[in-house]
């Protein structure tokens, strides 16, 4: 057995080995990892100053307005909520709260929330998605500012734009999610072992290396040491060189040390400038390296005589459609990604969706024009709707058949008497071979299930009471939900 002089020493020797090592760590760059903290063992405090936010610190995200957290949950797209105790800056919660170890994001000054599996991640730039995705990427990578009441922003900095972690105390059940704007504000509560510091008064120390800096956050009010760790310096644009064919190095004064360092940045590249419509596109960075990006065609299916030219489209970028030209008599609506179906032609019953804008994935997309009737230009027919899924957002003549009316309106008193213009109805069809019915049609436009009818004199019609009477307005919409008979009788509602 060894004696207490020889059991001393050798502790001595290998603590300076530990020291040694330690210090070699930080010379050539790495950045030191500790275990994390079992929750038992100390608190989770209020973080009201991001700066104090460190490389493998365990956090906890909280409704700041309600008593629960994100918890261990994955939806499909989104996190649960879990109740939570707060008592004044603490907070207190079981194993159903998800408990998130901060890692260094891709982007520079970023965090990443790891939850032992995965990373979170914003995961879309048309829907409300909050994922998890087992590789580190931009969009799991979140910027973090912190307001001195502990109100906390947190956004990821990829390219998808719904990337606001936020709480929606609304949903049924409530959720955190990612959002592009709205929805309730967060907190972020840090773990801090028994015997920390939970002070708010602190002073931060930096000892600078390249491109990084390790730093000691001390208690300003008791003198404890509340937080140290490594991290990457933040340089602001400066001179490039060129690393290679993926990255750039930056040298300059970081900007939180505020010591002379560099950073690594991946490259950021723009599209030359004389780029042709190509489904190859050539990007050039700010460090002289070149990089291609393959393009996806959008071909638009148009009648013939009508020309939309092929666009060229970057995976996961949204193009903006142009319009396609009118077609006779027929009016551009919008573009389907669906074959066979138009206004003019009898097939289908069910009104397709239409895009005015696309996002792009990485595949040839084809899509196709639909057009609707203009009524009253040139020469023409009116045919008899006798199903209320026929309406399409256009110009109508309401009629009464027996009689051989159409209300008329273009008048500016559509409630008098005799207001009307004569009709010739024959199987179902209005000719107006010189187009002067055009200024006795209503507008009917589709929101939301229900119709807004509008005069050719620019009144909005509708009921608002079950009286015998029309009320009509040019400011004022009226929502009419339209049901038709077999035999043709319409009743707006």
């Amino acid at each position: 057995m060894l004696n207490v002089r020889v059991k001393k020493a050798l502790l001595t020797i290998l603590t300076a080995c530990l020291t040694v090592l330690m210090t070699i760590g930080a010379v050539l760059g790495f950045t030191p990892t500790t275990q994390p903290v079992k929750a038992e063992n100390g608190t989770y405090t209020l973080v009201t100053d991001a700066s104090t936010l460190a490389v493998d610190d365990q956090v906890v995200i909280v409704a700041k307005a309600s008593n629960y957290a994100l918890s261990t949950t994955q939806n499909g797209n989104n996190r649960g909520q879990a109740a939570v105790t707060k008592s004044g800056n603490t907070v207190t919660f079981g194993s159903d709260v998800q408990v998130l170890t901060l890692k260094t994001g891709k982007t520079s000054g970023t965090f990443a929330f790891y939850t032992g599996s995965g990373y979170l991640y914003a995961a879309s730039s048309s829907k409300n998605y909050l994922k998890t995705e087992s590789t580190l990427s931009n969009n799991s990578s979140w910027s973090i500012s912190i307001t001195s009441a502990g109100v906390a922003t947190i956004k990821a900095q990829g390219t998808y734009t719904h990337n606001w972690l936020r709480y929606n105390s609304t949903n049924n059940p409530p959720i955190f999610s990612a959002y592009a704007s709205g929805q309730a504000d967060v907190s972020i509560y840090k773990f801090i072992a028994a015997g920390g510091c939970a002070c708010n008064n602190t002073e931060t120390v930096y000892n600078t290396a390249d491109g990084q800096h390790a730093f000691t956050v001390t208690c300003t009010d008791c003198g404890e040491t509340v937080n140290e760790g490594v991290a990457a310096c933040t340089v602001p644009e400066g001179a490039y060189e060129r690393v290679d064919n993926n990255q750039h190095k930056v040298r300059g004064t970081c900007t939180v040390c505020e010591k002379e360092s560099y950073q690594i940045y991946d490259c950021s590249y723009e599209l030359c400038e004389d780029e042709s419509n190509n489904a190859i596109a050539t990007y050039k960075c700010v460090c002289g390296n070149s990089s291609t990006k393959d393009k996806y065609a959008i071909t638009f299916h148009v009648p013939a005589g009508i020309d939309v030219a092929t666009m060229y489209v970057e995976e996961g970028k949204t193009a903006t459609l142009k319009d396609a030209t009118a077609y006779g008599k027929y009016a551009f609506v919008g573009w389907m990604n669906q074959e066979g179906y138009d206004s003019f032609t009898e097939g289908t019953t069910e009104k397709p969706t239409t895009y005015k804008t696309y996002e792009m994935e990485n595949a040839n997309v084809d899509l196709y024009a639909l057009y609707t009737y203009k009524e009253g230009e040139g020469s023409g027919n009116f045919e008899k709707v006798t199903n209320a899924s026929e309406v399409l957002n256009g110009k109508y003549l309401i009629v009464y058949e027996a009689g051989k009316f159409a209300f008329n309106g273009a008048l500016t008193k559509l409630d008098d008497v005799n207001n009307y213009v004569d009709v010739n109805i024959k199987d179902g069809v209005i000719e107006d071979p010189n187009g002067s019915l055009a200024e006795a049609c209503f507008t009917l436009t589709e929101s939301e299930g229900s119709y807004t009818i509008q005069s050719a004199s620019g009144y909005y019609i509708g009921q608002t009471s079950n009286d015998n009477g029309l009320q009509s307005d040019k400011t004022t919409t009226y929502a009419n939900t339209l049901s038709i008979n077999s035999d043709g009788s319409v009743k707006a509602v």
